[in-house]
């Protein structure tokens, strides 16, 4: 049996699954104390972000017995016993004070607010009303899904954690993405925290399927397709579909000051790399993830694939001469795609004369 750990009385408050509280232990000895119900089995992340000072939390169950936080500030535990539990903030030293941000989080039956596949979301971490400590989502996948959960810091320093219904931590990361084979089916959580307990920012996010993406723009082969974003962090998905063994070249490409980052994942959500040139090895849909970097808040970019073995380019005759203009708009893209068919052990020049640039 466990033993009961007495602890003064003080008023409780209750909190709500993913519901987030401010306060500050304003004296030495103060202690605030939190109530929640639960079920048996329950798995809960309690999270404690301190905006001063040096404190931390602790977990009792309904018979008063202490079932987390020693001497910490997040943790995460499952649940024995159904009832009411207590959240109990204090200083790491008794005579410690500071102030704080709290909440918990049910991760069996996710009680965060739902994020759809493609959706991207902007979202600020602080201290404040309108940004927040903490940012919730869930969203609902299946045994064998393969996804993608793309994450950008647009300032400050965060985290992005990602749990599985169990209530399991699956991946956490500082910056990027997150690529994951989903074991299971049911309801993921993803929580974005300030790397330390002080630290805020803002970020932008989403999360796509990729062995069945939806909400992407699909690109023919060859086509030149301009984009824009107008918030800083974006989040653009296109897809292709392709045999096995082709070959392909990807590319993308920032206008003027934009500056982007690119993603290129197979159907079976391996992620290939950024702009390049590969020979495919399975059939299907793969996706290109476009995001607009932490410094650009507009602009424009253009994004394009063509295939090699079988070339869907543009047909040039031999002797043919052709002219053409390279620039930053849908007339004239950066890139020109011209194929010509030929035989082993033919012998060729090819010449290109600039008229300008």
């Amino acid at each position: 049996l466990g033993l009961a750990f007495a602890h003064p009385a003080s008023a409780q408050t209750p909190i709500n699954c993913g519901e987030i509280v401010t306060g500050s232990i304003s004296v030495a000895g103060e202690k605030d104390e939190f109530t929640f119900p639960a079920q048996a089995n329950d798995r809960v992340t309690i999270r404690l972000a301190e905006t001063s000072g040096d404190l931390y939390v602790e977990l009792y169950d309904p018979q008063g017995r202490k079932v987390g936080g020693a001497n910490s500030r997040n943790f995460d535990t499952t649940l024995t016993l159904a009832g009411t539990y207590t959240i109990l903030v204090r200083g790491y030293f008794s005579s410690d004070t500071g102030t704080y941000a709290l909440s918990w989080l049910r991760l069996n039956n996710s009680c965060a607010p739902v994020l759809e596949c493609a959706q991207a979301v902007t979202g600020s971490i602080g201290s404040t009303a309108s940004a927040a400590a903490f940012g919730f989502y869930s969203f609902s996948a299946s045994a064998n899904d393969k996804v993608t959960v793309h994450f950008s810091e647009i300032s400050g320093d965060l985290y992005l954690e990602l749990y599985g219904p169990d209530g399991k931590q699956i991946q956490a990361v500082n910056s990027g993405s997150i690529d994951a084979a989903l074991t299971l089916t049911g309801t993921y959580t993803i929580i974005v925290r300030g790397y330390y307990g002080s630290d805020t920012g803002t970020y932008s996010l989403a999360w796509q399927r990729l062995n069945n993406p939806v909400g992407a723009t699909a690109l023919t082969c060859g086509q030149v397709y301009p984009a824009a974003f107008n918030t800083k962090g974006e989040i653009d998905f296109y897809t292709f579909t392709a045999q096995a063994d082709d070959a392909v070249i990807i590319r993308a490409q920032g206008i003027g000051n934009a500056s982007i980052s690119v993603a290129f994942y197979s159907p079976e959500g391996v992620n290939l790399g950024g702009s390049l040139e590969k020979k495919l090895t399975s059939a299907g849909t793969y996706t290109i993830v476009v995001t607009a970097s932490s410094n650009s808040g507009s602009g424009s970019y253009f994004v394009t694939w063509s295939r090699l073995n079988n070339s869907c380019a543009s047909v040039l005759e031999c002797a043919q001469v052709v002219t053409g203009t390279i620039g930053n708009t849908a007339q004239a893209p950066p890139w020109q795609f011209y194929s010509f068919p030929a035989q082993a052990n033919d012998r060729v020049t090819i010449r290109l004369a600039e008229t300008s640039g």
